[in-house]
């Protein structure tokens, strides 16, 4: 999250964060301003059929609300696949129940 908000604040015309290979656990809501674009580095040969070690960029949600918002104009998330976490079984996030995936967030005039 701190990378997406220091390229908001540093950036009048949007930017790029690029997300590295690997699975990263987050329990917060990651919130992706307008004009930034989240960019991944891919989730294998389905994000239905994610494979953790194909060298692709999981998010993997433990938390209630939604694992990622896209928040105004040109927010974007490309090439990473968002995982609801239930590792380990039995424990924490296996018992939590997520708001849902990715929610974007429309001006109520069109979602691009």
């Amino acid at each position: 999250q701190l990378a997406i908000d220091a390229a908001a604040s540093n950036l009048e015309a949007g930017g790029t964060v690029l997300l590295p290979r690997g699975t990263f656990l987050t329990k917060s809501t990651l919130s992706i301003p307008g004009g930034i674009k989240l960019r991944g580095q891919g989730y294998g040969s389905s994000p239905l059929a994610i494979q953790f070690d194909a060298g692709g960029s999981v998010l993997a949600y433990c938390g209630t609300d939604y694992a990622v918002k896209l928040e105004g104009h040109a927010a974007s998330l490309e090439d990473v696949a968002v995982y609801d976490w239930r590792y380990p079984v039995g424990g924490y996030c296996d018992t939590v129940q997520a708001a849902g995936g990715v929610l974007v967030e429309a001006d109520n005039a069109a979602v691009e």
